[in-house]
């Protein structure tokens, strides 16, 4: 095992007993817990590994699990992961989890789903590469002190992107950034800089370091501007109205960057 996989802590979890490590995987190193010390722990383990027979286990044991869920969802740490691992189940079984995952902002980000024993080393692998690349990121535009000043104009107290102070840089109502990111305006308002926002804000501070080089009204202008460079010439907001934030915070770090559209 390399050095940095040492870095990602994994655990092997049962529903109602500790779960089972396969052969495999002992070159983790990985302890044993049940779903119930999981829910318990004060600090998620950088990889969590759930295993059960079917995926009705998991709405049999909802509060166990959505407790799970939130935990993961919420973790300050952007590297932890959740790996749910079955026997054998059916493709129409694990889709019916997608409305429960979606029930956690974030957390699609932060999963991985294996329908057979055979299929868990590749979900453990791929959670791990995430985790991996995640604890690893680099932002090298957030050391240009402008766009510094911009990221913090974002930001609430606690450090975090606040949804309020975003919905108000690209001249939204709470509500309408809610429908963006598929966030209810009640969540926006209550914690509008709940670590589960984070991955879903991320973006749209990406895009508002535009700032650095138009003025607040011509940046809300910019958004609402067809736009040539853009495919089929639709205004940035489009992007934002259809879900499309990543590939519109990419296309604006090109126009910081000068790099090709």
């Amino acid at each position: 095992m390399s050095a940095t996989t040492e870095k990602i802590p994994v655990t092997f979890a049962g529903v109602d007993r500790p779960g089972t490590v396969p052969a495999w995987a002992r070159e983790f190193h990985p302890t044993r817990s049940t779903l119930s010390q999981l829910c318990a722990a004060s600090v998620l383990p950088g990889i969590s590994v759930v295993q059960s027979s079917k995926p009705k286990n998991i709405t049999d044991a909802l509060d166990k699990f959505s407790k799970l869920f939130s935990c993961v969802s919420n973790a300050a740490d952007p590297s932890v992961r959740l790996v749910l691992g079955f026997n054998n189940a059916e493709s129409k079984d694990v889709l019916g989890l997608a409305p429960i995952i979606a029930r956690f902002p974030g957390l699609f980000a932060r999963i991985e789903l294996a329908r057979g024993k055979r299929e868990l080393e590749h979900a453990l692998l791929e959670a791990m590469t995430k985790a991996l690349a995640g604890s690893q990121e680099h932002d090298p535009l957030a050391e240009v002190s402008s766009i510094a000043k911009v990221d913090r104009s974002l930001r609430g107290p606690s450090g975090r992107i606040d949804a309020k102070k975003v919905a108000d840089a690209f001249g939204f109502t709470p509500a309408e950034l809610g429908r963006q990111i598929g966030v209810t305006r009640q969540r926006l308002s209550k914690t509008p800089d709940a670590e589960a926002l984070q991955p879903l804000l991320r973006p749209y501070e990406r895009i508002a370091r535009l700032r650095t080089i138009f003025s607040d009204a011509d940046f809300k202008a910019w958004l609402n501007t067809p736009n040539e460079h853009l495919e089929d010439g639709d205004p940035p907001i489009a992007y934002l109205k259809e879900g499309a934030q990543e590939p519109l915070a990419a296309f604006t770090e090109n126009m910081l960057t000068g790099a090709p559209s």
